[in-house]
């Protein structure tokens, strides 16, 4: 897997898919915390920040984008 910070494509073996600038967020996020579990309010207040106001609902359709 690799992520391309100029050009927010994320590659696995051959595909490719762009990401939006959140989901590039998020996947950044979860490579450099790899092997630990993240929970989607941490994910909430470290890409949105703690008084976002942002749903968790919002970071689980970001989640379901990246699968």
């Amino acid at each position: 897997m690799s992520l391309n910070v100029q050009t927010f494509d994320l590659q696995v073996g051959t595909e490719v898919a762009h990401l939006s600038s959140r989901e590039y967020q998020i996947m950044e996020l979860l490579i450099c915390e790899r092997g630990r579990l993240i929970s989607a309010e941490e994910i909430t207040g470290r890409i949105w920040g703690t008084d976002s106001g942002v749903s968790r609902n919002v970071v689980w359709v970001h989640i379901a984008a990246l699968r």
